[in-house]
C-alpha cells in the first residue's frame, strides 16, 4: 500500500518518457492496488472453502511474484498498473487467508516468525548504512561509497551525494517519524486499556471528534497556505514543511499526530471489533468479506480522487471532505451503533432482531 509514496517521485524524474506519470496516471498507480485487494479478497472467500488456507496462501505467491516482476521490467505505464494490480490481488488473498494459527500449532507459529527476522538480519549485514545518516554524522566518504554501491559505479552518484548533503545542511533535525511512531504506540495502548472500561461508543465519539479537529485545522491551514496546484510532485506541498520550524509549520505535524491518535483509539481498531460482534453468526463470513470489499473500494475511490481534487480545487478540498466525514461519523455513531460493552453475542444479535433492546429471546 505504501509502495507508491516512495516510487511516484522517482517515476516523475525517470529519464524514459514512457514512464512519466501525469496526475491521472498517478491516481491510478496508487488506487489500482485497492482493486486488486478487492479481487483477491473475493477470490479468497472461494479458495479457502475449496482448497484451504495453506494452499490459498501458496497460490497468492503467483500474482505476487508476477506483479513485482512486471514492475521490475516495466517500460510502459500500463505495465506499472498491471504490476500493482497483481500485487494487490496477492495482498487480498493473503489478508483473508493469513491467520495461519489455525493451521500451525502455536509453538511452530512462533518459530515460523523467526524465519523472516533471521533472513532480514543476514541480508542487512551486506547492506551499507543510509547515505543521509552517514552525511549527518560527517562521514562523507563512506556515504559516497554507500551511494556508489546502491546506484552503481556508472551512475551520477556524486551529484546525488551533493544534493543529499545540501539538504541535510540546510534543514534542522526533524523527528517527525519518531513522533508519529510514538503516538501510534501510545494510542494503541490507550485504546486497549480503555475499550472495556469506557465502552465502544465513547471511544468512537472521542475518536471522531479528535479527527474532526485535526482535519478542520488542516482545512483552514491549507486554505490559507499558498500552494501551486499545477505541480503534482512532492514540491507541491513543500510550502507546508518549510526550511525551518515555526508556529505555522508545526500546524501540519500537530494535526497529523492528532489525526493518527484519534484514528488509532477508535475508528481504526473498534470498527473491526464491532464487525465481529454485531454481524449475525450465520452471515458473518460473507458479511465480513463484503465489509472488507467496501473498505478497499473506499480506499480506491479516495486514492483515485485525491490528486484530481487537489489539482482542480486545491489541497484544502480533501481535508474538508474528511472533516465532513468525521461529523457524519459522530451522527452515525449516535443513531445506529449500539454499545456492546459487557453484552453477549446473543444479546447483541437479539438487539437488532427485537426492536433494539438488549434481551435474550426465549426459545
Amino acid at each position: 500500500m505504501v509502495f507508491p509514496s516512495a516510487v511516484i517521485e522517482q517515476l516523475q524524474k525517470e529519464e524514459d518518457p514512457a514512464l512519466h506519470l501525469d496526475v491521472h496516471q498517478i491516481s491510478w498507480f496508487g488506487s489500482v492496488f485497492s482493486i486488486g485487494v478487492m479481487v483477491g479478497g473475493l477470490s479468497a472467500m472461494v479458495l479457502i472453502d475449496k482448497i484451504g488456507r495453506k494452499h490459498s496462501i501458496m497460490i497468492s505467491v503467483i500474482p505476487s511474484m508476477a506483479g513485482f516482476l512486471i514492475l521490475a521490467v516495466a517500460h510502459k505505464v500500463c505495465l506499472l498498473l498491471l504490476g500493482r494490480l497483481f500485487t494487490g490481488i496477492a495482498a487480498g488473498i493473503q489478508a483473508s487467508s493469513i491467520p495461519v494459527g489455525l493451521i500451525l500449532p502455536w509453538r511452530w507459529l512462533a518459530i515460523a516468525g523467526e524465519v523472516p527476522v533471521l533472513i532480514m538480519l543476514i541480508l542487512l549485514c551486506f547492506m551499507p548504512n543510509s547515505p543521509r545518516y552517514l552525511i549527518t554524522n560527517n562521514k562523507r566518504e563512506e556515504a559516497a561509497r554507500a551511494l556508489k554501491w546502491l546506484r552503481g559505479s556508472e551512475s551520477n552518484y556524486i551529484a546525488e551525494l551533493n544534493q543529499i548533503e545540501q539538504t541535510v545542511n540546510s534543514q534542522p533535525p526533524k523527528f517527525d517519524a519518531a513522533i508519529v511512531a510514538l503516538v501510534r504506540l501510545f494510542s494503541v495502548a490507550t485504546a486497549a486499556a480503555l475499550i472495556d472500561k469506557v465502552g465502544r461508543k465513547a471511544l468512537l465519539y472521542i475518536s471522531a471528534f479528535i479527527m474532526y479537529l485535526a482535519t478542520l485545522s488542516m482545512t483552514i491551514y491549507t486554505l490559507k497556505t499558498s500552494c501551486d496546484t499545477g505541480n503534482t510532485t512532492a514540491e507541491t506541498y513543500g510550502t507546508m514543511a518549510g526550511s525551518a520550524l515555526s508556529s505555522s509549520t508545526l500546524i501540519p505535524l500537530i494535526s497529523i499526530v492528532l489525526f493518527i491518535f484519534g484514528y488509532a483509539i477508535g475508528w481504526g481498531p473498534i470498527t473491526w471489533l464491532l464487525m465481529s460482534e454485531i454481524l449475525p453468526t450465520a452471515a458473518r463470513g460473507v458479511a465480513s468479506g463484503l465489509c472488507v470489499v467496501v473498505s478497499w473500494a473506499t480506499a480506491f475511490a479516495l486514492t483515485q480522487v485525491f490528486m484530481h481534487a487537489v489539482e482542480a480545487y486545491g489541497l484544502f478540498t480533501p481535508f474538508l471532505l474528511f472533516c465532513v466525514i468525521c461529523v457524519l461519523n459522530i451522527i452515525f455513531t449516535a443513531k445506529c451503533v449500539p454499545e456492546t460493552k459487557g453484552r453477549s453475542l446473543e444479546e447483541i444479535e437479539n438487539y437488532f432482531r427485537t426492536g433494539r433492546t438488549f434481551t435474550i429471546a426465549e426459545s
